[in-house]
């Protein structure tokens, strides 16, 4: 999975349209933002067998396990991407997971700030926040 040479761009499209939509599961969440993000990036969209697939958190959960194997958003990351790598080096378009106040979340790395969809929308936090990174192309 590598980047398009247009990767920025269609990054930010992706950002921008997700400030205006709604947390949804199954239709906009954490998981699905950072799959359209990688959509974007790579033109490879990761949740095609997860898109519309349940419609709760426990279903999120159960679709994980069912259609990747992995128990968490970390394995599920990991599974995609490969192998962690330390959130230090994690760079603008690359996967991030950080602790919220709901559990564990993955985003999109902006710098000093990772992008993620929460119940309250599209919301910024400290990059230093991250647990866990992978690289993207």
């Amino acid at each position: 999975m590598m980047r398009r040479r247009d990767w920025q761009p269609r990054l930010d499209a992706v950002l921008r349209a997700a400030e205006t939509r709604p947390f949804a599961w199954g239709r906009h969440d954490c998981a699905l933002f950072v799959c359209d993000c990688l959509a974007a990036m790579t033109d490879e969209d990761p949740a095609a067998r997860f898109r519309g697939r349940y419609a709760t958190a426990r279903g999120a959960h159960g679709a994980i396990r069912r259609l990747s194997g992995a128990r968490d958003l970390a394995g599920l990351a990991t599974k995609v991407r490969g192998p962690p790598i330390a959130p230090a080096f994690a760079r603008r378009g690359d996967l991030a997971e950080v602790e919220t106040d709901g559990g564990y979340a993955l985003g999109i790395v902006l710098g000093r700030e990772v992008a993620l969809v929460a119940p309250e929308g599209l919301v910024r936090v400290a990059a230093d926040r991250a647990r866990n990174a992978w690289r993207v192309g």
